[in-house]
């Protein structure tokens, strides 16, 4: 039986934003009203978020206007990357397959396809020449891998992971050197040199984990550890510090530009800004309704975007939160 999906969310301007100085308050039809997994925002004024009606919505603010839908995916897509350019996206869905878009075109330029289980995170290294992706479903263990492809021309370069749960994150950082991946139930990290394509360092994390980042400059990673964020120093090889402020488990992260702040994303429907040497948070965001699954940080570090389970996506200037506009389902 196909299902009817209402293509429909309304966006309400609540303060205008200079970020976006064409934009006027009011109610502009523009979207998608399902459960929204991955968000984006570009340097071009474009937000761009996919979940669970298989579809990538891409739109430009200034002018109000959809730009594109793109179709392919027939599954719910759970995650988002482009490179620093924004010239290439790639998406990975429970169908089991990644593929990767031009931003120029909009077209599709190819499917990746291997994995054996739903594919639960995708990266596309900074300079695009790389793809990671990560596999696993809870409760099957068909298939916990991660998939190293040729992004030029799709070619799968090596298959690693020792994981033996569903990997939740995974990250290339280090000039395309490294890769690290936190795993859900195995509640564990790992540290891989893509040069030879050998595990590095496993890593307790103490809890299960479902979201990572990397600091810009290389030198963190932060992860979920369930309700608590924990900080890793890839320098040093070691923890460093511990984030609690959520009261339900951590599903979305992100570095900011500077290296030294990170937004945290919760099933308690918050979002937390937090300095890498406090661990109280600076400020407490509580637009959301529902679980918070995503948060992308514009190129300037001014602004976030995230979206929840119910759909909802916020668009905030990160140090003044009263300047914000929602896209809230009707």
């Amino acid at each position: 039986m196909k299902q009817t999906i209402k293509k429909f969310i309304f966006l309400t301007i609540i303060v205008v934003s200079p970020f976006f100085p064409n934009v006027s308050k009011g109610q502009i039809t523009i979207g998608k009203s399902v459960e929204c997994r991955a968000i984006l925002i570009t340097k071009s004024n474009k937000i761009i978020s996919a979940g669970k009606d298989n579809l990538i919505t891409i739109w430009n603010i200034e002018t109000k206007q959809v730009e594109k839908i793109l179709k392919g995916h027939t599954d719910y897509i759970y995650s988002l990357s482009m490179d620093t350019s924004e010239n290439i996206l790639v998406s990975a869905s429970w169908d089991k397959t990644i593929k990767v878009w031009s931003l120029k075109t909009y077209e599709n330029n190819f499917t990746l396809s291997g994995h054996k289980e739903i594919i639960q995170s995708v990266y596309i290294s900074k300079n695009g020449s790389l793809i990671a992706s990560a596999s696993g479903a809870v409760g099957s263990d068909i298939e916990n891998v991660i998939k190293i492809w040729d992004a030029k021309d799709g070619k799968l370069m090596k298959t690693i992971g020792t994981h033996k749960a569903p990997i939740m994150g995974v990250v290339i950082y280090n000039n395309n050197k490294n890769l690290v991946s936190v795993s859900r139930d195995d509640k564990r990290a790992e540290i891989w040199d893509l040069q030879n394509y050998t595990l590095v360092k496993g890593i307790d994390i103490g809890n299960w984990s479902q979201e990572l980042s990397v600091s810009n400059d290389g030198k963190y990673f932060v992860c979920g550890a369930d309700t608590t964020i924990r900080l890793y120093n890839l320098v040093t090889n070691s923890w460093e510090r511990r984030f609690k402020g959520h009261s339900l488990p951590i599903l979305a992260l992100s570095f900011l530009p500077d290296n030294e702040n990170i937004l945290s994303g919760s099933s308690d429907k918050k979002i937390c800004l937090w300095n890498i040497k406090d661990d109280k948070p600076k400020q407490i965001y509580t637009f959301h309704e529902g679980t918070v699954t995503s948060i992308s940080v514009s190129r300037d570090g001014k602004y976030f975007v995230s979206c929840d389970k119910l759909g909802k996506i916020i668009c905030c200037e990160i140090k003044n939160p009263k300047n914000y506009f929602v896209l809230t389902n009707q």
